[in-house]
Order: structure tokens, then sequence, then C-alpha cells
């Protein structure tokens, strides 16, 4: 074993003033993109396998929202979204490209977050499950908020750490 390579075994076994710290850092930015992905990968996922509720879900949001004219059909809809919520985990998880898509990540949330909020303080009730997950998992608005504001949060914090590194 060369000198060189005894001393990077030493710093990334035993870390070093300089390096301990931004490891640590990373290890936690990794883990926070990791839960991104993890959840637009299932969220992909569960919506996938029943297409005609997360189309009933889109045409309710659609409704609260009060659009419902000039737009694709809900079921074509719900097939795009399925396909960009997998495709964003699956981005997120290699983390290749995630330098130049981490803006979409905070653009989705923040949109998913608002339409949840909109849900949440509506005069006439909130929906009874988000659809988040299609019909795998059910969440009321409250938890629905809360994830979403969580995960607004750590795509944002994940955006900035790309752009200012």
């Amino acid at each position: 074993m060369t000198e060189l390579e005894t001393d990077i075994n030493l710093r990334v076994l035993h870390g070093s003033p300089s390096t301990c710290h931004g490891n640590r850092f990373e290890v936690l930015a990794d883990l926070a993109r990791y839960c991104l992905a993890a959840v637009f990968i299932v969220s992909g996922v569960f919506k996938a396998v029943s297409p005609e509720a997360t189309s009933m879900m889109i045409t309710q949001y659609l409704n609260m929202l009060g659009v419902t004219s000039e737009l694709p059909s809900p079921g074509f809809m719900a097939v795009t979204l399925c396909v960009i919520e997998f495709l964003m985990g699956a981005v997120a998880l290699s983390g290749r490209l995630f330098y130049y898509v981490s803006p979409l990540y905070v653009v989705a949330m923040v949109f998913f977050t608002g339409i949840t909020f909109i849900n949440l303080t509506s005069p006439y009730g909130a929906f009874e499950s988000c659809g988040c997950f299609g019909e795998i998992i059910h969440l009321n608005a409250p938890e629905t908020f809360v994830k979403n504001l969580f995960l607004l949060i750590v795509s944002i914090l994940l955006c900035i750490r790309c752009y200012i590194k």
C-alpha cells in the first residue's frame, strides 16, 4: 500500500478536522435526498396501481380550484403524473442530474403544498384522502399538509445545497 493510499484510508476511517464535518453534512444531505426520492417513487408507483382513482382525485382537485375546461383528460393527466413522479424520484435516488433538476422539486412541492393548503382551509370541507399515494396509503388533509411542508423544506435545502456548494 502506498503512502497516499494509507493517508486516504486513515482519513476515511478516522476523519480529520477538515473532512469530518463535511462528511456528516454530506451524509445528512444524501439521506434527505433519499427520503425525497423514496416519497416520489412510492407515490408514482402507488398512483400507477390505480390510475382510475388518481384520475378521480385529479378531477376533484381541479373542481376545487374551479379549473374544468381546456385541459387534457384526467386519465392522461393521472398517467403523466405517475410517470413524472417516478422519474423525479429516480433522478433524486441516482443523484446524477439532481443539480440540474433540483429546482423542479421545489416547484413541485410548492404546487402540492399550495393545493393541500387550499384543501385544508376550504370552507366546503377537505377531501377525506389526499390521493398522494393512490389507494394504497390514505392521508387526511392535515397529515398531507405536514408531509408536503416537510418535503418542501427538504427540497429547498437540497436545492440551496446544490447551488452554494
